[in-house]
């Protein structure tokens, strides 16, 4: 079950996985034999176009998208679990941390999108370049990489909030 946890970059749809054929429970147990010993510094790096409401209205601020990161993240896992296996399931917590924001490069991308059904333009719009985390986030890192895989924030069905962990220490 540990290769469906790898995103094939070169498929270039940021999909490692069929989602329909994914036990989570099974994921969920071996996440933390992959995911790093201690982590206390991370990099995330938006590789298309990232959408993060806040009280019905998109943001673009980076302390935003910092604060909410692996909250959005956890109940992102959830919300798929719940889906795919049609279980609720039992109470999850957020893990207790705090994140500092120490670096960004955060770009506003305009991306119009043509709907057909809907005969008008659509703004698909985001951020996209890195920023940087500090703090002890090895408990949030299970989280953090199911963004890898389940994408981050509004419009993932259609591609956008790719994200990419990396570990700088």
């Amino acid at each position: 079950m540990a290769a469906l946890l790898v995103v094939d970059a070169s498929a270039g749809h940021g999909r490692g996985c069929d989602l329909d054929c994914v036990c989570w429970g099974q994921v969920a147990q071996t996440m933390p034999a992959i995911v790093e010993a201690a982590a206390r510094r991370i990099r995330l790096v938006f590789l298309t176009p990232t959408v993060f409401k806040l009280e019905r209205a998109a943001t673009f601020r980076p302390e935003d998208f910092a604060a909410r990161f692996f909250e959005h993240s956890l109940g992102r896992a959830v919300q798929m679990h719940r889906t795919c296996s049609q279980m609720r399931l039992p109470w999850v917590e957020a893990p207790a941390m705090r994140v500092e924001l120490r670096a960004h490069r955060l770009f506003h991308y305009e991306l119009p999108r043509h709907s057909f059904r809907q005969e008008k333009w659509l703004d698909f719009d985001g951020v996209v370049g890195w920023m940087e985390l500090e703090g002890d986030v090895t408990q949030a890192m299970m989280w953090a990489r199911s963004a890898e895989l389940l994408h981050f924030g509004q419009k993932a069905a259609f591609g956008l909030g790719r994200v990419r962990v990396l570990v700088l220490e």
